[in-house]
């Protein structure tokens, strides 16, 4: 199976932690709110870095808010998707308080290692 750029960041970033996790809590650094350049820390190849976002001055009249909101909910289907494919599975249903807790399945340890293989990436 072929990952997307999307897919393969969010099960590399899973793996890492190895434990069940909301995928929305690595949207952060795949895609910072407009003006949280210097807020968010870098994280080096292999480390995960969560840094607290701030969003003071960024509202709905901030310039990059359209882009930014848009690609937050694509996102949310990438990750939606991936329990549809299989490569991650829930293990504790959100019930509305935050997001499903999934973890990747034999399936995406899999396409995560073909991946890695891959010339490219």
């Amino acid at each position: 199976m072929t990952l997307t750029e999307d897919e393969f960041a969010l099960l590399d970033l899973l793996v890492q932690v190895d434990r069940p996790h909301d995928l929305a809590e690595f949207f952060p650094p795949l895609n910072p709110p407009p003006g949280s350049e210097d807020e968010v820390s870098p994280a080096r190849p292999g480390e995960i870095v969560f840094t607290p976002l701030t969003y003071d001055g960024v509202g709905a009249d901030h310039p990059g808010i359209a882009a930014w909101t848009e690609r937050e909910l694509a996102l949310h289907e990438v990750a939606r998707r991936m329990e549809d494919k299989g490569l991650v599975r829930v293990v504790h249903p959100s019930g509305g308080a935050y997001g499903n807790l999934v973890q990747i399945t034999e399936a995406g340890r899999v396409a995560l290692n073909a991946a890695h293989g891959e010339p490219g990436r």
